[in-house]
């Protein structure tokens, strides 16, 4: 009679002890198929029934272990064991395909490299820098030119094949060079001349007062001088004749007035035509600062704008009048007079120039020192030369060694360079040391080393410097913004400089050294 595993249904030899299949202790007297209902498991182990099985991690299997001292299984596997093991295995295999499909675990987010724009600078972010903001400047595509003439209203005259036109301050030719001679711009038209006759333009290069002039000034004050022929009279700027041409000889106006002449005697006219200083004077010097000094025979005089006769005509030469003072001479000597003719000092002085700052340079027996406005020399006269005041401070020199002073004629920067240049221009001044020159400030502090054939004074912020005679620009921190590679070069005006890279051609840069004319 066939026997049966009571734990697991598997049938048993006749003469097995314990079941193959789950190791259960085989029954002798079982001799039919057990019962529906499973009977209890060892008190140690308890195999779960086929179906039910559910394979385990691969790496926490373990095949169980025979109990109460089972004998070791043969050789080979049950079919039902060797089954579970291969859907195991096939189990695990499916899930290392799976994870080599997706690419294994993702990473955490922490651990992921930032993305780049996570890294730049926030402010770079904000602000690109300059150069993407910068428009990409065309080079330019006028000049070189001959000559590049100085500022007049935004215009700069040039000079081509020997003929006369403008540009702009970009660089930009504005009015064609078709003119034998042209002036700067003032008050918006400038004075142009074709076959010595002249006429005037606008800013757009319009002729708008004919060409037909045999003289002609700048306008100032609204009015220019003019000529037709026959005299020299006063146009507006629709070149109608205001004042009419009757003299002789006429300048621009200035603070209302404009000198004029008739049969060989100087005197003053106002905008309306007035005579309002009679032509009674053999010459007579323009206004400046509300005085013009005249001559009688050699001797000079003052009047003032009223025609008021405030120096008579006694004086060698009277110079104009600077801060109320003003130069005479009289048999070789210099003094000074005030604007109601006292004479303040007396002339006594080999030399004398004018007041600035509040102090003159004055000279005698080889020696200069400074005296103030009321004659009194507040600076002894103990140095063989100096300048005039500027910034505060004024260069003396001794011995041949180069100083400046202040007001007080206290020596600010010892007397002990080779060479300065005369006077401090936007804080700084040229000095020179074993040959070379760089710059120094008001403490005598050289702040741009001295390392240049020449250095210029600065103007616009700018200066030109010269190596090996070739010259650039340097700004007040000693930057060299421009190159040394040109041949000359004007200095700074408006943000603007003429230079000229060689055969006597100029163009035009901005203070970045861009070119705004061509050079070559």
């Amino acid at each position: 009679m066939a026997r049966f595993c009571s734990n697991c249904g598997a049938q048993l030899n006749d003469n097995a002890k314990f079941c193959p299949g789950c190791g259960t202790v085989a029954e002798a007297e079982q001799v039919m198929p057990p019962p529906q209902q499973q009977a209890p498991p060892p008190p140690q182990y308890q195999a779960p029934p086929p179906p039910q099985y559910q394979a385990p991690p691969p790496q926490q299997y373990q095949v169980p272990p025979p109990q109460y001292g089972a004998p070791p299984p043969k050789k080979g596997l049950p079919k039902n064991m060797l089954l579970i093991i291969i859907i195991a295995a096939a189990a695990v295999a499916a899930v290392l395909i799976l994870v080599n499909v997706l690419g294994g675990k993702e990473e955490p987010k922490a651990e992921e490299p930032p993305p780049v724009i996570v890294e730049e600078d926030p402010v770079i972010e904000e602000e690109p820098p300059i150069q993407d903001l910068e428009p990409e400047y065309d080079p330019p595509t006028t000049g070189p030119f001959e000559y590049i003439g100085s500022i007049g209203d935004g215009m700069l005259r040039i000079t081509d094949n020997g003929k006369l036109g403008f540009i702009d301050m970009e660089g930009n030719l504005i009015i064609e060079p078709v003119y034998d001679e042209a002036y700067n711009f003032r008050e918006g038209l400038a004075s142009v001349t074709i076959d010595d006759k002249i006429g005037y333009i606008d800013l757009t290069g319009n002729v708008v007062i004919p060409i037909e002039f045999f003289k002609g000034g700048g306008f100032l004050e609204g009015l220019a001088y003019a000529s037709l022929g026959e005299g020299m009279g006063y146009i507006d700027k629709t070149g109608t004749f205001v004042i009419p041409g009757k003299y002789y000889k006429a300048r621009d106006f200035s603070d209302g007035l404009a000198r004029v002449q008739l049969d060989e005697k100087y005197g003053f006219i106002d905008t309306a035509g007035n005579e309002v200083i009679p032509l009674i004077y053999e010459n007579i010097e323009v206004f400046h600062n509300g005085f013009a000094a005249f001559s009688v025979g050699d001797l000079w005089g003052v009047v003032d704008r009223e025609g008021n006769e405030i120096v008579p005509p006694k004086y060698d030469s009277i110079d104009i009048f600077e801060e109320d003072r003003a130069v005479v001479t009289l048999y070789g000597k210099f003094g000074y007079i005030d604007t109601t003719g006292y004479e303040v000092v007396p002339p006594k002085y080999d030399d004398a120039y004018y007041f600035i700052e509040g102090r003159a340079y004055v000279e005698l027996d080889s020696k200069i020192g400074f005296i103030d406005v009321t004659g009194e020399e507040v600076i002894p006269l103990i140095y063989t030369s100096g300048y005039d005041f500027a910034e505060g401070l004024a260069l003396v020199i001794k011995d041949g060694k180069y100083g400046f002073i202040d007001h007080a004629g206290e020596v600010v920067i010892p007397l002990k360079f080779e060479k300065t240049s005369s006077a401090f221009v936007e804080g700084l001044v040229m000095v020179e040391v074993d040959g070379k020159q760089g710059y120094m400030d008001q403490t005598g502090t050289i702040v741009i080393p001295a390392k240049y054939d020449k250095a210029y004074s600065f103007c616009d912020g700018m200066a030109i410097v010269e190596i090996d005679e070739k010259v650039g620009y340097v700004d007040k921190n000693g930057n060299e913004v421009i190159p040394l590679i040109y041949e000359g070069a004007g200095a700074f005006d408006q943000g603007v400089a003429k230079v000229m890279l060689k055969d006597d051609k100029w163009g035009l840069i901005d203070n970045t050294g861009r070119l705004l004319v061509r050079v070559e």
